[in-house]
């Protein structure tokens, strides 16, 4: 992303996303106000996000900058505004809440529209518990208490979330279990006269109701109460709208009927989750209520078994998430405009723009169209971030969600490559960044394949996968190379940081220059790899250094 950090470019009035109820902030622009920070936490369809400094009080925030461009559909542009309403509704007249993500500014220049919050660094509900080797019902009571007094403050003053899901609860560290409700692009402001009727939920957390087209807040609630189902061990299926009717757990869910979740689990939370996704919102449990249930409060049968099932069930859908969005990056920015074309219309023509599309079938409709070296890449990713024996239960895609995911990325591709790059610029170190925010937004996780089932850095080239496999996958990491990482000489405020001398690269080839054995370099190097992931491969690669660590490994 990137506009002129030291002269940003002036966004004329009719060109304006931001009036004076919506324009937040002290300085005319986003740099006079804050100082970006390099990496990014997170990205999603429109938008990324990184983390920054006030400059006048030094706190560390969280800064979402969205490309107008990709935005530019009328929808879309209300969605970001309406986010800023919902936040500004639920903190009017300063009323607080702890549990609700707190705007602090709002910046745009002719280009970019930015939103500053405050700062989650925990990861969301999936990416944190799937690093946890403990997990209770008194983790999760706590966890859903939190839930419930951000939708009662937000019931309170009018504001209907409408997409509550496990990506959309952060975690504010990594140590604790304190949550944040975020992302209120879908969010309405509503009366007691209101019905809504826009299809705004992820499917599997989506009340009744809401698939009727005629619902109120009380959508909320179920939602919460499909959350806690997932969060007890129930495994959250790939559904779209169009084949949701065919899964039998959704099905079991949107009549009130929990099945599916370990026999093990107290009769306080059965009977709590039945009230949550009671199918009738007039007969369905409030948030005020809710927060006085025995097993909220702690005062019934809490099991004190750990819920091993719930964090293999997560561990493993976290891994899906890891390859569909390192998928989605691939085809984004290897392909060009004329193939994208002829794959979206592939890609319609056997779903119609509706329905799953399975990874065996993306992988033959990429091939069919000519990109067999995508195709083999495709297939390359998914054995090495899923294994050969991964169950199919999240091996697809929304077909209409993943083109849109595709056509806005690739565009935004195509403006960072229509602006062109002076020189080579890059450094690895931006690399190294990028492809941990490619692995998945957060912290970053890697599955040991020891049986063990806990979370560990894995061991690359492990289980018979050499270093030469390696650079059969070299395109996810070029693709990290160029997908939001600008030159040296960019002046994108959202620019990632330039390399330090401390960079695991400059580590890494300050080794290169001692006298080591050919073995012990290669175990050097191994270790680094080992804990920094595959895109510093990529950087040795480019750098020359993993020759000898390539060609020792292939021997082996």
């Amino acid at each position: 992303m990137g506009n002129c950090f030291g002269e940003p470019a002036e966004v004329e009035a009719k060109d304006s996303w931001l009036d004076e109820k919506t324009k937040i902030g002290a300085g005319a622009h986003l740099r006079d106000d804050y100082k970006v920070l390099g990496g990014s936490i997170g990205y999603g369809r429109v938008a990324t996000v990184r983390q920054g400094v006030e400059k006048r009080t030094g706190r560390k925030v969280a800064i979402k900058a969205c490309s107008k461009k990709v935005l530019s559909t009328r929808p879309a542009r209300i969605s970001k505004v309406s986010e800023i309403h919902a936040l500004q509704k639920i903190f009017e007249g300063h009323a607080h809440t702890n549990k609700v993500v707190e705007l602090y500014a709002t910046y745009e220049d002719a280009i970019y529209f930015y939103i500053v919050m405050e700062l989650c660094s925990g990861g969301d509900l999936f990416q944190n518990l799937a690093t946890r080797d403990v997990f209770l019902e008194q983790d999760a009571a706590y966890i859903i208490q939190q839930l419930l007094l951000a939708i009662q403050h937000c019931h309170a003053h009018r504001v209907v979330h409408r997409d509550l899901k496990p990506e959309n609860i952060l975690f504010v560290n990594d140590h604790s279990f304190d949550i944040k409700l975020v992302d209120f692009g879908s969010a309405a402001i509503v009366d007691d006269s209101t019905v809504l009727r826009d299809f705004m939920a992820t499917p599997f957390y989506a009340a009744p109701e809401v698939w009727e087209r005629h619902y109120g807040p009380e959508c909320d609630i179920w939602s919460i109460g499909a959350i806690l189902y997932v969060l007890v061990g129930g495994l959250p299926p790939a559904l779209t709208r169009q084949t949701a009717h065919k899964n039998p757990t959704w099905v079991d869910l949107q009549a009130g009927k929990v099945t599916g979740l370990p026999e093990h689990i107290s009769p306080e939370l059965r009977d709590l989750l039945t009230q949550l996704v009671e199918p009738d919102p007039e007969k369905r449990v409030t948030a005020s209520a809710a927060l006085q249930h025995r097993w909220i409060r702690g005062e019934g049968q809490q099991n004190a078994r750990n819920l091993e099932g719930s964090i293999r069930n997560i561990r493993a859908y976290q891994k899906i998430r890891q390859f569909q969005k390192a998928a989605v990056v691939l085809l984004s920015v290897t392909v060009d405009s004329d193939q994208m074309t002829l794959l979206a219309n592939k890609i319609r023509q056997l779903k119609g723009s509706s329905g799953d599309l399975t990874e065996l079938e993306l992988e033959a409709l990429v091939a069919d169209v000519g990109l067999k070296e995508q195709a083999s890449q495709l297939v390359a990713l998914r054995v090495r971030m899923l294994g050969t024996d991964e169950s199919d239960a999240f091996l697809s895609f929304d077909a209409a969600d993943f083109l849109e995911i595709l056509e806005c990325r690739q565009l935004a591709a195509q403006q960072r490559r229509s602006r062109g790059r002076k020189g080579s610029g890059r450094r690895a170190a931006q690399t190294l960044d990028r492809i941990d925010e490619l692995s998945v937004a957060g912290p970053r996780i890697s599955f040991d394949e020891s049986g063990d089932g806990r979370a560990h850095m894995s061991r690359l080239g492990s289980k018979g996968r050499s270093w030469h496999h390696l650079d059969t996958l070299g395109s996810l990491e070029r693709i990290a190379d160029g997908d939001e990482v600008e030159d040296e000489q960019s002046s994108s405020p959202i620019m990632l940081s330039r390399a330090k001398t401390s960079s695991p690269l400059a580590k890494v080839l300050k080794a290169g220059g001692e006298k080591l054995s050919p073995k012990k370099r290669k175990q050097k190097l191994d270790r680094l790899v080992t804990v920094h992931g595959p895109g510093l491969y990529a950087a040795l690669m480019r750098s020359g250094e993993a020759d000898g660590m390539r060609t020792h490994s292939s021997k082996e």
